[in-house]
C-alpha cells in the first residue's frame, strides 16, 4: 500500500513544517571501503530528495559512489557536476549547495563518470489549496469493488513532460469540466466535471487514450493499495513465472520439512464469514491465517487479502489463471506454517499502528522468519510525522526476522519511500521492485534504484477480489510482487531455518536472473546513465541453491566382488556429507566383457544426514567374465545435480558362472537388470505386518537397532501395489499403522517409529496369532501374505504356545509366510522359535546386522 500522489492533496497543509523535521531526522550510513576490483554502478546523493520550506533556504549535497559489490565509497568531489533543471526555483553551484529561489519544483542533476541521478527539489513557500471536496461527491463505483471509494466529480491528471495548464484546460473542456487547481510540488492538474452527466470510469477511460496524459486518476481513492487507478484496465496476459513449480518440485521431496512463521502488515482482511467462504473458498482457505485483532482497526478492506492470496492460494503454475492463484507456500504440500495478518482499514490506516504492529511482532519474533510489508510512504511524510527512528529501530532490533517491502509504484527512486530505502540500511530488509508477467522488465510504474534489492512479476498476477463476482481478480503493483518473494524466503528457511536475513538475501540475489532495466519508461534507446542491472527472482535456482549448499553425498563401492550362478547384487554405499536428512536419486550402469552396457534400474533411498545407506542393484549376467559398474548419484531425478560420479574400472564384478535365466519382459541382452526396489524383488502383490518388539528385553541397543530396521522397511518399500501395516508388541499388542499401501509420505511412519519402546512384558506368540488375524481379515488368497518378525525371540507372557502359534501360521485362511530378524549379541537372542515359525510357512530366520536388511531382500526376491 504506497501513499501516492492520489492523497498528496491530503497533505499540503501538513508540509509547512518540513525543514524542522528534515533537519530531526537522521539516518547514518557507514563508509565502506570499495575494493579495487568492483566497478561503480551508481551515484548516492545525500539528501536523496530536498524540501524546502521558504525560499532563501539553502542545503548541501554529497554524493557518494554505489558500487557492485551493493557497498557505497567516496568519491572525487572535484569530478563531480551539479546542475540544475529550474534554477529560478532552486540553484546549485559547483560545490553542491542547493539554494530555494521560489516557489515550484525541479531537479538537480547529479553527473560523475558518465552516471547521473536526479535529486527532486519541493520549494513550498506561498502555496495556495485546492477548493475543498463536497461530502456529497464522495460515493462507491460499482466498477472498482465495493471497498473503493473516490471523489466522484475530480480527476488528477499528470501531463506528458512539455504540455502545461492549457493542455489540461483543453482536455477538461472536452467533457463541460475546468481545471480548478495545478500542483506545484508535481506536474498535475486537478479537473473537475459534472458527475451527473460524464460518468468518472468514462471520463479515466477517454483520457488514458489521448496520447498527452501520462496517467490519470480520481482526487481521492479510499482503497487499501493506494495505487494509482491504472489499475481500471488489466491487461490478461501469461501466468506469472517465477520458477516457483521447479521450487515446489524439490521441496516435496523433503521429508523432514521445517514449519516456517510468516507476518504481514497491511490494510485489510477477508473477515470470517461464510458468504466470503462460498465466494473464494475453493482456491483460497482465509482459516490459514490468524487475523491478530485490534491491532490496527477494522479488517474490512481487500488488499491484505489479495497479497496473502500470493502468498497462500491455491496454485498449480502453468494452468489458466482462472484455476490458480500463487500459492508460493502452499502449493508444496509438506509447508506447514504459522501466518498472522496485522491489518488496518484503507485511509485509517495510522503509521502510529505501524510501529505498534511491529511491536507485537517483536512479541512474537521467535515464532516468525519473514515480514511482508506490501506498505509504503514518501520520506516527506515520515519528516511531518516523525515515525521514522521509532519504526526504524523496530525492524533493526529483530536482526533475525527478515522484512520483505515493495518498492513502490511512482516510477521513482525507492530510496525515497520507507521502509524500502532501509534496504540500504538495514541487513534485514528487502526491497522488491516489480516486473512484467514475464519476469524479463520493469514495468514502467514500479520505483528504482539501488535500494532494490530484488524484483518479481508485479502486473497481472491473479489474486482474491472480494469486490469482483468471482472472488478473483488481476491485480499490479509491487505490493503484490513483495510476497512473491516473502513466499520464496518462508521456503527457504522451511528448508533450512538457520538461514540468517543476510544469507537468505545473499542466495535470492545470487540466484535470480540478471536483467538490465531502463529507469526512464518508454524511452529507447535508454541512456546508459539511466541503466540498472536488476535480479529477477528465481525461486527454483534460489532453493536449488541453498540445496547445492546443504545437500550433498560421497560413495563407496566394492572394487572387486565374485559371483557364482548368475545373479550379481551389487551394493554401493552412499553416505550423505550433508546437512540435512535427504532422498538420494542413483543411477548405475554395468558393462559385460563383451562391451555392451546396460542402465540398470534407477534406486531412490532418504539418508539421514552425516550418515551413511546401503543402495543396490541386481542383474541376471549370462556371460562369465569381467564386469565394469558405474555409478552417478544425485539430488534428484533431473540428472542436473549430479553430486558422485564412479568411472568405469572402480567397482569389477567376476562372474564365475553364467546364468541363463531369462525373465518375462526383459529386454534382448545378456543382461537382464533386476528392479532394485523392494517391491520390484517380490515380484508380487503383497500384505506385509512388521511386527516390532517392544519389551522390557529389548530396552537399549536391540530397541534402536529396531527402529532404524522399520524406517529401512518403509523407505525402501514404495510401491503402492504392496500393502504394509505395523504392529508392536510387549505384554499387549497395538496397531500402530494399518494394513494399507505404500505412500511416499514417511512422516507417519516417523512419528509412530518414535513410539516404539523397549519396556514391559513379552507375549510373542499371542502376537503372531494377532497378525495372522489381521491378514485373515484384511489379506487375500492371490496376494502374498507376509509377516516379519523383528525380536529378540523369547516369550514370557503370552497365553499361546510355540505350537498354538505354528498352527495358527500353517492353518490361516491365506497363505503367510514368516521372516524373522533376530536382535542382540549371541546368547542374548533364542534363535530357536524364530526358525520353527519361519520353517513351518516356508519363510526363514536370521540374525541381525548390518548387512543382514538386504540379505532379506535378496532372500525374497529369490523366493518369489
Amino acid at each position: 500500500m504506497f501513499f501516492d500522489k492520489t492523497i498528496a492533496v491530503g497533505a499540503v497543509v501538513s508540509l509547512f513544517g518540513v525543514a524542522l523535521a528534515v533537519a530531526a531526522y537522521a539516518v547514518v550510513i557507514a563508509n565502506i571501503s570499495v575494493e579495487q576490483d568492483v566497478r561503480l554502478v551508481g551515484l548516492a546523493p545525500s539528501p536523496s530528495s530536498i524540501v524546502f520550506d521558504d525560499v532563501r533556504d539553502s542545503t548541501d549535497l554529497s554524493v557518494r559512489g554505489y558500487y557492485s559489490d551493493r557497498s557505497f565509497g567516496d568519491l572525487d568531489q572535484s569530478a563531480i557536476t551539479y546542475t540544475s533543471t529550474n534554477p529560478s526555483v532552486a540553484r546549485v553551484d559547483q560545490n553542491g549547495n542547493v539554494a530555494a529561489m521560489d516557489s515550484g519544483t525541479a531537479d538537480v542533476m547529479v553527473r560523475h563518470a558518465g552516471f547521473s541521478k536526479r535529486v527532486p527539489v519541493t520549494v513550498l513557500g506561498e502555496m495556495t489549496m485546492p477548493p475543498p471536496i463536497s461530502p456529497d461527491m464522495v460515493g462507491v463505483l460499482p466498477e472498482l469493488g465495493p471497498e473503493v471509494q473516490v471523489v466522484l466529480n475530480r480527476v488528477i491528471v499528470e501531463l506528458v513532460p512539455g504540455y502545461d495548464v492549457d493542455a489540461a484546460q483543453d482536455i477538461a473542456s472536452t467533457f463541460g469540466g475546468e481545471v480548478v487547481f495545478s500542483f506545484r510540488t508535481f506536474p498535475a492538474h486537478m479537473i473537475q466535471f459534472n458527475p451527473f452527466t460524464h460518468r468518472l470510469p468514462d471520463i479515466l477511460s477517454d483520457i488514458a487514450n489521448n496520447g498527452i496524459v501520462e496517467v490519470a486518476y480520481p482526487d481521492v481513492v479510499i482503497e487499501a493499495s493506494n495505487h494509482p487507478i491504472d489499475t481500471i484496465s488489466q491487461p490478461i496476459s501469461s501466468v506469472i513465472s517465477a520458477g516457483f513449480a521447479r521450487a515446489w518440485r524439490m521441496i516435496e521431496r523433503i521429508d523432514d520439512i521445517d514449519p516456517v512463521g510468516i507476518a504481514m502488515v497491511d490494510t485489510g482482511m477477508i473477515s470470517n464469514d461464510s458468504i466470503v467462504a462460498d465466494l473464494v473458498g475453493t482456491q483460497f482457505d482465509w482459516s490459514r491465517i490468524t487475523i491478530t485483532e485490534n491491532i490496527l482497526g477494522p479488517t474490512n478492506n481487500n488488499h491484505g487479502t489479495a497479497v496473502a492470496s500470493v502468498i497462500v492460494g491455491v496454485n498449480n503454475e502453468g494452468v489458466q489463471p482462472s484455476d490458480a492463484l500463487s500459492g508460493i507456500v502452499t502449493s508444496p504440500g509438506n509447508v506447514e506454517y504459522k501466518f498472522h495478518a496485522f491489518t488496518s482499514n484503507g485511509m485509517k490506516w495510522a503509521w502510529s499502528a505501524v510501529v505498534a504492529a511491529h511491536e507485537h511482532i517483536k512479541d512474537i519474533q521467535d515464532n516468525i522468519d519473514v515480514v511482508n510489508a506490501s506498505i509504503g510512504v514518501e520520506k516527506i511524510l515520515y519528516y511531518i510525522l516523525d515515525w521514522t527512528s521509532e519504526y526504524f529501530r523496530k525492524i533493526r532490533n529483530m536482526p533475525r526476522v527478515t522484512f520483505v517491502t515493495s518498492a513502490g509504484n511512482n516510477g521513482k527512486d525507492a530510496s525515497k519511500y520507507v521502509p524500502s530505502a532501509w534496504s540500504l540500511d538495514l541487513p534485514n530488509v528487502i526491497t522488491v521492485g516489480g516486473m512484467d508477467s514475464a519476469n524479463k522488465g520493469r514495468v514502467g510504474f514500479s520505483n528504482f534504484g539501488p535500494a532494490v534489492s530484488i524484483a518479481a512479476p508485479a502486473e497481472s498476477v491473479w489474486v482474491v477480489d472480494i469486490g469482483s463476482e468471482t472472488g478473483y481478480n488481476y491485480q499490479r503493483g509491487t505490493s503484490f510482487a513483495a510476497p512473491m518473494v516473502t513466499g520464496t524466503v518462508a521456503l527457504l528457511k522451511a528448508i533450512w531455518p538457520d538461514l540468517t536475513p543476510t544469507e537468505v538475501k545473499e542466495i535470492l540475489v545470487e540466484s535470480a536472473d540478471k536483467v538490465t532495466i531502463c529507469t526512464i519508461s518508454g524511452t529507447s534507446p535508454c541512456p546508459a546513465s539511466d541503466m540498472e542491472e536488476w535480479s529477477a527472482l528465481n525461486a527454483g535456482e534460489a532453493v536449488d541453491k541453498l540445496l547445492s549448499q546443504i545437500v550433498d553425498a560421497e560413495m563407496r563401492i566394492n572394487p572387486r566382488q565374485q559371483v557364482s550362478g548368475g545373479y550379481a547384487a551389487v551394493d554401493v554405499g552412499v553416505e550423505n556429507t550433508g546437512q540435512r536428512t535427504w532422498p538420494f536419486y542413483a543411477e548405475a550402469w554395468v558393462r559385460s566383457p563383451s562391451g555392451e552396457v546396460v542402465q540398470l534400474n534407477s534406486v531412490e533411498n532418504v539418508v539421514a544426514a552425516q550418515s551413511s545407506h546401503p543402495f543396490r542393484w541386481g542383474f541376471w549376467a549370462n556371460e562369465r567374465g569381467l564386469w565394469d559398474l558405474k555409478v552417478r548419484v544425485s539430488r534428484d531425478d533431473t540428472g542436473s545435480t549430479e553430486l558422485a560420479l564412479s568411472d568405469w574400472g572402480e567397482a569389477v564384478i567376476e562372474v564365475l558362472t553364467a546364468s541363463s535365466v531369462s525373465q518375462p519382459g526383459a529386454p534382448p541382452s545378456p543382461i537382464t537388470p533386476v528392479p532394485s526396489t523392494p517391491g520390484g524383488l517380490l515380484q508380487a502383490d503383497a500384505n506385509v505386518i512388521l511386527l516390532a518388539d517392544t519389551s522390557g528385553s529389548m530396552e537399549g541397543p536391540k530397541i534402536e537397532s529396531l527402529k532404524e530396521t522399520v524406517m529401512e522397511f518403509a523407505t525402501r518399500v514404495d510401491d503402492p501395489g504392496e500393502f504394509v501395516g505395523l504392529m508392536d508388541f510387549d505384554g499387549d499388542f497395538t496397531q500402530l499403522i494399518p494394513l494399507g499401501p505404500m505412500g511416499t509420505d514417511l512422516g507417519v511412519w516417523r512419528d509412530a517409529v518414535d513410539m516404539l519402546d523397549g519396556d514391559g512384558g513379552t507375549a510373542f506368540f499371542d502376537a503372531v496369532i494377532q497378525a495372522v488375524s489381521v491378514l485373515e481379515s484384511d489379506g487375500a488368497p492371490d496376494r502374498t501374505n507376509i509377516i516379519i518378525a523383528l525380536t529378540d525371540g523369547s516369550d514370557e507372557d503370552s497365553r499361546a504356545t510355540l505350537a498354538n502359534a505354528i498352527s495358527a501360521l500353517r492353518q490361516s485362511q491365506v497363505p503367510i509366510l514368516l521372516f524373522a530378524i533376530a536382535y542382540g549379541e549371541p546368547g542374548d537372542y533364542e534363535l530357536e522359535p524364530l526358525e520353527a515359525l519361519a520353517e513351518a510357512t516356508g519363510g526363514a530366520a536370521f540374525t541381525a546386522d548390518p548387512v543382514d536388511l538386504d540379505r532379506m531382500y535378496t532372500l525374497l526376491s529369490t523366493i518369489f
